[in-house]
């Protein structure tokens, strides 16, 4: 092979388009983490379980980056349905607290599953980010939630110390 082309199989002849890492310096444009069960469930329990420990998982990545989610979505993978149902919803404001996610997650869920339908894959999806200065709001509106806000870090931290495995 000629010079020319073993420099082409290198990627050397793409100029500017690959100086960097794929990636690199560039903000994530969603956050979702999913789980897929070993063996296919319809147990509403275990289903809302799994949303709140993924709704966690979630909002701990968007505290971890310092953004607020305005959009929320749902992915359930319903055994007898070929693809996955997704549905998604704007919050009024942005959030990054584990419970507002859930709740939003929880409402979609239950929207869009029919009781006893077996489910093999779960996913919460957040997008539409905000940066922590766009995303506040004045404290008088609802300061229980600004000062909310201060526990979530620590409640990582507990997280981390005992262990954070994955849902069920």
């Amino acid at each position: 092979m000629g010079s020319g082309a073993g420099g082409k199989a290198r990627g050397l002849d793409a100029g500017g388009w690959f100086d960097s890492e794929v990636g690199a310096d560039t903000d994530p444009k969603s956050i979702s983490h999913e789980h897929t069960y070993n063996e296919d469930t319809a147990d509403a329990g275990t289903l809302e379980a799994t949303l709140a420990r993924l709704s966690e998982m979630v909002g701990r990545r968007l505290r971890e980056n310092k953004l607020h989610a305005r959009t929320v979505q749902t992915e359930a993978a319903p055994t007898k349905i070929s693809r996955p149902i997704t549905r998604a919803h704007s919050l009024e404001r942005a959030t990054q607290i584990d419970t507002e996610i859930f709740d939003e997650a929880r409402a979609l869920f239950r929207k869009n599953w029919k009781p006893g339908q077996q489910v093999r894959l779960l996913g919460v999806h957040v997008s539409s980010f905000e940066t922590a200065r766009t995303a506040a709001r004045p404290a008088r509106r609802r300061p229980a939630r600004a000062l909310g806000n201060r526990r979530w870090p620590r409640a990582d931290r507990l997280r981390d110390k005992y262990d954070e495995r994955q849902p069920a």
